[in-house]
């Protein structure tokens, strides 16, 4: 930047010449490089653009009935205008109705979204937590970035953009692929580059956005390889005789959903007794399959994994490790099976007598997908 001095000839310049700028400073005039900020005027922004002016511009429309709802809502009336541009433009994102009157709901929640492939094939993602299926009243919208540098993190949010939404009713639980809708959005998907999503449920009725669930992934190099699904403490007990399920979790359909991929189980547990005989084992899709069998007090753990051979059929190893000499490792074929529609996979305990006492306290489940 540099410094002028003026002469008899020139006191003053002020404003833009050719490529420069000069301004005047607490120091002195100054000149500083000319610079237009980047405006690309995509399609995309001129919508945005113009659908935020045409909202804007509503709120002068309204009548006073109509507004006070909105600053019944808001408290203020600078606050109940922010209210109806936000709520109109998150309808206007998931393409309903906008509103002119605003109805108070509850929050929408959150619904856990995460990548599960990113390549130049296919960019799917699926619903990993207790939310699989859309809720009634509201939409899904997820917006996910374009590409950048594997070293880059997007803190931003005019990074994301607007994908897809999903109506209501529709099941996530199953890997969904968005190439096609991202693609139309920024182009050819690359490999060895990063991108994160953002997923909003939002009130159909009212605008009402819930909280964000962001993930973000490098293509080609996907967290979904390995990621956890259950993690329990405290589980049931049995005391008595009978065989009992002491605890099952569900796999959600489709999460195995190529030969090869596994599911590493993991469950720890004790028996007391110091007279009878107590067996423990695996329960799977129903079925129970018994594999040691105690005579006093043990403490135990199941390492199990399962690996998905097709559609219907399965291969398990299973290693149990007590507290006494009875340990052993054992291999088990599972057929009739539909990975489709989910499966459970569950502990059992079989006391001989009412003195004797099985206690699963804690039960984990990994997905190992195929390399």
């Amino acid at each position: 930047m540099a410094r002028v001095s003026f002469s008899a000839l020139i006191e003053e310049i002020v404003g833009k010449l050719a490529g420069s700028v000069f301004q005047d400073s607490y120091g002195g005039m100054q000149i500083r490089t000319r610079v237009s900020p980047r405006n690309p005027q995509t399609n995309y922004q001129q919508l945005r653009r113009g659908e935020f002016g045409y909202i804007s511009a509503l709120w002068r429309t309204l009548t006073s009935v109509q507004r006070q709802t909105f600053i019944d809502a808001a408290s203020t009336p600078p606050a109940a205008l922010n209210l109806f541009i936000q709520s109109n433009v998150n309808l206007s994102l998931i393409e309903e109705s906008i509103i002119d009157t605003y109805v108070p709901s509850s929050d929408p929640g959150s619904m856990d979204i995460e990548f599960t492939q990113a390549d130049t094939t296919a960019l799917k993602i699926k619903a990993t937590g207790g939310t699989t299926v859309v809720p009634a009243g509201t939409k899904l919208l997820v917006q996910v970035t374009y590409l950048k540098l594997p070293t880059k993190i997007f803190t931003n949010p005019s990074q994301y953009s607007p994908v897809i939404s999903f109506n209501e009713g529709t099941d996530l639980s199953a890997p969904t692929d968005i190439l096609t809708e991202w693609q139309s959005r920024y182009g050819i998907m690359k490999a060895d580059m990063r991108l994160c999503l953002k997923a909003n449920l939002i009130d159909k009725s009212n605008g009402l956005r819930g909280a964000d669930s962001v993930n973000c992934t490098n293509t080609e190099d996907m967290p979904s390889y390995y990621f956890p699904l259950f993690a329990v403490v405290n589980t049931a007990d049995n005391v008595g005789t009978g065989n009992n399920s002491l605890n099952q979790i569900t796999i959600p359909a489709n999460t195995l959903i190529a030969d090869g991929d596994k599911l590493r189980i993991r469950i720890q547990g004790k028996t007391s007794s110091t007279a009878s005989t107590s067996n423990t084992g695996v329960e799977f899709n129903g079925t129970f399959h018994y594999y040691t069998a105690t005579t006093a007090l043990r403490f135990w753990g199941y390492d199990i994994e399962i690996v998905r051979t097709s559609s219907t059929t399965a291969e398990a190893s299973i290693l149990i490790v007590t507290s006494s000499s009875d340990s052993q490792a054992v291999n088990d074929a599972y057929s009739g099976l539909d990975f489709t529609s989910g499966i459970t996979v569950g502990f059992a305990g079989l006391a001989i007598d009412g003195s004797n006492k099985i206690q699963c306290y804690s039960i984990t489940a990994d997905y190992i997908k195929k390399p």
